[in-house]
């Protein structure tokens, strides 16, 4: 099927996730039987806070740097640049975390010759299908701003929502929804891997002052709401952090932030699975549908001319799944930086965010 990705096996690591987004919130999708597992990232979530204005260069201080090296003097160029150069850090992009659901326990774990995984570009949804009837099926909304996952073909259980970060984690049942928060503060400040040094990852536990506002390490949430039924099951996600712009004090107030993210999951609710995914289908597509790559007519003399086809194709769908007004710009690193800890599941959230930062966004 054109603009679909598919494979007979779950993600082996993160270069083999499907990966879904809507400029700010993005997920990859690893396609396990039984047990999902969706990494979270979230454009805004930073380490650290505004840090002033810095050390004042002035632009007069470049032209003997630019004649050192318009004269090939390498050690003397190296020199200037480096009297330069602040003695600061830049901050780090952090993960947010990830959702694990157990939407068929008797698959768990297992791998059926049935099984199969699919990411419909053209409609930027992924589709795992456990055989037996057990089928999943997951996006990530730009118009209502939440992640949306359909279980359907077993009983569903509640999602367990975790992170790399210290955080806290709620769980409540109302009128047959249960909602899952998880809440808690990114890094005050992250040093790169490569600097020395005893302490490279630090949190504060400060209190915010009266407006819900830190100098460094800004809250975030987390929000799912889990609707069982007979069918199988819904999840309706969202995610809020404290950013307020690059200059301005970061918000910590998670007990606010979560009930951003709830509102927004309870009008998703409203909406219903299916509006939901019509929406998203839809807003997907007028972007999507700008443009259109067919090499079929050369297939039978270029066997390069079907993957051409497909990279192409790839390449323009994490453009769309990444690009959106309102959202943080596109980098060149991902969304996701150097590790936080040593820990194999962050340095895997991480990579899953440097190579798929175009489907995460902005």
């Amino acid at each position: 099927m054109r603009h679909t990705l598919q494979n007979d096996a779950p993600a082996d690591g993160f270069a083999d996730c499907y990966l879904l987004g809507n400029g700010a919130l993005g997920a990859a999708v690893h396609g396990r039987p039984g047990t999902e597992r969706l990494d979270l990232n979230l454009d805004t979530l930073w380490s650290g806070g505004p840090a002033g204005p810095g050390v004042w260069c002035d632009p007069g201080d470049v032209a003997p740097l630019r004649a050192a090296v318009a004269a090939g003097d390498h050690r003397r160029a190296d020199e200037l640049a480096r009297a330069l150069q602040s003695d600061r850090w830049v901050q780090a992009f952090q993960p947010l975390g990830w959702i694990e659901w157990e939407h068929d326990r008797a698959q768990s774990g297992k791998n059926s010759a049935a099984y199969r995984r699919s990411l419909d570009m053209s409609a930027a949804v992924a589709v795992t299908d456990a055989g037996a009837g057990v089928r999943l099926e997951t996006f990530v909304s730009a118009v209502d701003d939440v992640l949306v996952a359909r279980a359907d073909g077993a009983p569903t259980a509640a999602p367990l929502l975790c992170s790399p970060h210290p955080v806290r984690t709620t769980s409540s049942t109302q009128s047959g929804v249960t909602w899952v928060t998880m809440s808690g503060r990114a890094p005050a400040n992250v040093l790169p891997h490569y600097v020395p040094d005893d302490t490279p990852v630090v949190y504060c536990d400060d209190a915010p002052d009266e407006d819900g506002l830190v100098d460094a390490g800004m809250g975030f949430a987390l929000v799912v709401a889990w609707v069982p039924d007979e069918r199988g099951g819904s999840l309706v996600a969202a995610a809020e952090s404290g950013f307020r712009g690059w200059r301005a004090r970061p918000s910590a107030d998670v007990d606010a932030l979560a009930q951003v993210a709830r509102t927004r999951v309870e009008a998703a609710l409203g909406l219903g699975v299916h509006e939901l995914r019509a929406r998203h289908v839809r807003a997907h597509r007028a972007l999507w549908e700008r443009c259109e790559l067919d090499l079929s007519a050369s297939a039978a003399s270029n066997p390069h001319a079907e993957k051409a086809e497909l990279y192409f194709d790839l390449g323009r769908y994490l453009l769309v799944a990444g690009s959106r007004r309102g959202t943080q710009p596109l980098t060149l690193q991902g969304m996701v930086p150097d590790p936080v800890t040593g820990s194999p599941e962050v340095r895997q959230i991480r990579l899953v965010g440097r190579i798929c930062q175009a489907a995460f966004y902005r």
